[in-house]
């Protein structure tokens, strides 16, 4: 759900390249991160980091606008962490011996940012996993209701 997630949101001058969760542990912070926000069961936080590369400025911006809107993750905690403008790293491949080289590119820009997974039970945004295809959750949660469990 969490993929398919991103990939609504994602703009169409953005490419995502890496999506890294990573556990926070408090005795070991990684570098270059903000520190998470608490969650409320104490547990700690999953931490999300994105890379990737966009044509602008603008799409990157969107991208964490529209990011910051997700119910699945925590907007108050979804950040840019780097932004910066560079050639594009593309490589062409011919056949022909006599076909010109090297290409150009436009530049584009390659961005890191980091999100924090919303901590809230799958029963509250059960319609949200239907729609973003966690069917098998939907139905073990469903089932689960219809005994009384939850």
């Amino acid at each position: 759900a969490l993929l398919q997630d991103l990939r609504d949101r994602q703009p169409g001058g953005v490419r995502i390249s890496e999506v890294r969760q990573i556990e926070y542990d408090a005795s070991r912070p990684p570098s270059g991160l903000p520190k998470p926000e608490p969650t409320e069961t104490g547990r700690p936080p999953s931490i999300v980091t994105i890379a990737g590369i966009a044509k602008s400025f603008s799409d990157v911006n969107d991208f964490v606008v529209l990011l910051q809107e997700s119910s699945l993750f925590k907007g108050s905690a979804t950040q840019l962490i780097a932004a910066e403008m560079t050639d594009y790293q593309a490589r062409s491949q011919t056949y022909d011996d006599n076909a010109p080289t090297g290409l150009e590119f436009e530049q584009v820009v390659e961005f890191e940012l980091v999100t924090q997974i919303r901590e809230v039970p799958a029963t509250e945004i059960l319609p949200e996993l239907q729609r973003k295809g966690a069917l098998g959750l939907v139905n073990r949660i469903q089932q689960l209701q219809s005994r009384g469990v939850i």
